[in-house]
């Protein structure tokens, strides 16, 4: 029996883009790996996922978990150490001594999927269109551009480009490595109105949208002239999918359970606790856990009646048993005490002690 994946993306992107150097075509059609000689297998995937709201990754209020397959980040988080910065789009990085300037190389040969070459220029037309103030209200029009405003100004220096900032900011190091942080093509950012570009915008990634339903489905074609500096994958080239469909139909998870046993989704990008429980059990279903530097947590406002006296707020944290919480969410949160946790950038080990004794002894 053909096994089927179940995986959240961050996982998918390192399936879909693994093995190999190259390809070369066999007799019957279907590529073959030039090192073993197999053939590829699969050409095509289905996925589930959420309502895509364009492909301006700077105009994007949200931006889901698919989305990540059209836009590729300039760094990644090294997974056996948070704190270290791997390349992906830029093949090095590299911080001043004071932290108030950093340097990204882009290595030659990269090129957008309509062919245009990807250089220096393109990322400071980027990020000077992200930190557009069209209403003049003092803060970027982009709902991410918060992430890298410190940025004030920047320079070429051959396939370099150096950033010099206003004040450090650890989160910018955090922006670096996701993708509404990207890139989009100087050429396209002076030749596309921001209506056009809403779906019009070619991001640097693996893929690019071809077909576009609203509520129903994208089909994703692969980038021909992609490559990437990615140290963690062998096929540094152009993915051997031939097109990726995205559904993005609101269902309900009995339907996605069935659609994924009876092989008419390939992978779900996220599912609950339920849906874990019934798909666990199945032979031909694999499961990845993929732990997300996420925090769940709330805020009590100090100037209420209620909760102005810090004793009830101190009172409020202790009531809180964070383990029986663990227990009742079926081991899908972990038990925090710091904003910062263990596998995110710049975690303290003394700060979260410091917070657990304090919450501890409330």
């Amino acid at each position: 029996m053909k096994k089927r994946f179940l995986v959240l993306l961050m996982v998918m992107i390192m399936v879909i883009s693994a093995a190999g150097c190259s390809k070369e075509p066999a007799s019957n059609g279907e590529s073959k790996d030039t090192l073993s000689g197999e053939p590829i297998g699969r050409k095509t995937l289905t996925l589930h996922d959420s309502e895509w709201m364009g492909t301006d990754l700077f105009r994007c209020s949200s931006w889901y978990t698919s989305q990540n397959l059209v836009s590729d980040t300039f760094l990644i988080q090294d997974p056996k150490d948070p704190s270290k910065l791997l390349p992906n789009i830029c093949s090095d990085y590299k911080v001043s001594e004071d932290g108030m300037s950093f340097r990204l190389t882009f290595p030659e040969g990269m090129k957008f999927a309509d062919g245009t070459p990807l250089g220096p220029e393109d990322f400071i037309a980027s990020i000077e269109y992200g930190l557009e103030d069209r209403d003049g209200d003092g803060e970027p029009d982009s709902d991410w551009g918060y992430g890298y405003s410190n940025i004030k100004s920047m320079e070429v220096d051959g396939r370099d480009v150096i950033c010099y900032l206003s004040e450090y900011r650890s989160d910018l190091e955090y922006f670096l490595t996701q993708p509404f942080m990207g890139i989009i093509s100087k050429k396209q950012l002076e030749s596309m109105s921001r209506d056009e570009l809403l779906w019009g915008a070619l991001p640097y990634g693996q893929f690019y949208v071809d077909e576009f339903i609203p509520g129903s489905h994208v089909i994703l074609k692969p980038n021909p002239y992609y490559m990437t500096s990615n140290p963690l994958v062998e096929n540094k080239g152009a993915s051997r999918l031939e097109s990726i469909t995205v559904k993005m139909a609101d269902v309900e998870a009995f339907t996605l359970n069935t659609g994924i046993k009876e092989g008419d989704i390939d992978i779900l990008t996220g599912i609950n606790m339920e849906q874990y429980a019934e798909l666990s059990g199945a032979d031909d279903i694999m499961i990845l856990d993929v732990t997300f530097p996420n925090i769940e947590y709330f805020e009590l406002n100090q100037d209420s009646k209620h909760l102005s006296d810090i004793r009830v707020r101190k009172a409020i944290m202790k009531a809180l048993d964070r383990d029986a919480m663990e227990v009742m969410c079926q081991g899908s949160f972990k038990p925090e005490y710091a904003m910062i946790t263990s596998v995110m950038q710049n975690y303290s080990q003394r700060a979260e002690e410091y917070f657990k004794k304090i919450f501890l002894m409330m």
